[in-house]
């Protein structure tokens, strides 16, 4: 009984967890914000980005900051100074994550 509780727990935990994808070195094309529904849509210049949820927007380089997973605040902080300095970025994704049809954002990290 005790093997099949442990097998039970380790298998639901290996089906919910996600696993996030780097796109490292890119820059900051533009930033979109202003949504009623308090997200922000940036694009990068990687043209060839990962999309392993099939999220399916047909922009393989936007991605979306999902206020219910990030502090939308400090992102479009980020955002605007990589923009504006022309840094280059590593975004952070989840590889099972889609809202309003774009990948969701985990991190950002200006280099």
């Amino acid at each position: 009984m005790k093997k099949f509780i442990y097998l039970l727990l380790l298998s639901t935990s290996i089906g919910v967890s996600a696993e996030t994808i780097t796109v490292s070195g890119t820059t900051v094309t533009k930033v979109f914000a202003g949504y009623s529904h308090k997200g922000i849509f940036f694009n990068i210049s990687a043209s060839e980005t990962s999309d392993p949820a099939e999220c399916g927007a047909g922009l393989p380089h936007t991605f979306f900051v999902d206020p219910d997973f990030s502090d939308v605040n400090h992102v479009l902080s980020v955002l605007l100074y990589a923009h504006a300095s022309s840094k280059t970025v590593d975004v952070e994704f989840y590889d099972n994550q889609c809202t309003q049809n774009h990948r969701v954002i985990r991190k950002i990290a200006v280099n």
